[in-house]
């Protein structure tokens, strides 16, 4: 599926979810919504450096994303500016995250540890390591670039980034408890897709995912059943949505 389509599907099913709209309707302006964060959860092989691209010049990507200096990896870095996609034309800025797992060919039961589990220490905080490179890929990523700190995990992680950004642009020392999003829409890119349900579907599962949406993930019939299973109760079983 071509990028300029998958951009306008992402802009319809994220309105979907955020307003309530058609998925008939026409892409229209949003702003940013108090309800959830959106996270990036990267696949195989690669880091949060896949959603931002190429440079293309002033440490950003063709939309606006943010490299924070993190080092090429090589033509997977082709992938477009997603990230700088939701926060600056879908005005979702302070509302978009992502990081990078500490092993980025790991076990998927260990990322999805490192996604969700608050009680797990996040060796992403030391750096990630690709045990089998190919290509350009780069086999160790120092700390800074995995964003994520004092062995946090991406949700909890997420939520202290919201606070600071919060802080910084509201000039105050404190957020008020309900502008904290308390539920969050995942955006898996291949193999993520198998990362993010093995958070859903785990015992220390928060009932904290709104939506899991898949880009060029696995195919739906391999994991839609048991995320309908675990979400009866609690969302509404069509919130998996695969853009393939």
């Amino acid at each position: 599926m071509a990028e300029a389509m998958k951009r306008i599907l992402l802009c319809l099913v994220i309105s979907s979810i955020l307003y309530g709209a058609s998925f008939s309707e026409a892409p229209k302006e949003t702003k940013t919504s108090p309800n959830y964060l959106i996270i990036l959860v990267h696949g195989i092989n690669s880091s949060s450096r896949i959603f931002v691209g190429p440079d293309k010049g002033g440490q950003k990507g063709s939309k606006g994303g943010e490299l924070t200096n993190e080092p090429a990896e090589g033509k997977d870095d082709d992938f477009g500016d997603l990230k700088g996609y939701l926060e600056n034309d879908l005005g979702l800025k302070g509302f978009v995250y992502s990081y990078t797992f500490s092993e980025r060919d790991g076990k998927i039961a260990k990322q999805g540890r490192e996604l969700g589990d608050r009680s797990h220490l996040n060796d992403a905080t030391n750096g990630s390591i690709l045990f089998y490179p190919t290509m350009n890929h780069i086999k160790n990523l120092d700390g800074v670039y995995t964003k994520i700190k004092n062995g946090n995990c991406w949700l909890k992680q997420a939520k202290e980034d919201f606070k600071n950004w919060y802080m910084c642009t509201h000039s105050t020392t404190e957020v008020p408890e309900n502008e904290i999003p308390p539920k969050y829409i995942l955006i898996a890119h291949s193999q993520g897709a198998l990362s993010s349900r093995s958070y859903i579907l785990s015992d220390f599962y928060q009932n904290d995912v709104e939506a899991l949406i898949t880009i060029d993930g696995v195919l739906k019939e391999q994991i839609q059943p048991a995320l309908c299973k675990r979400w009866t109760n609690s969302i509404n079983p069509d919130r998996f949505i695969p853009l393939t």
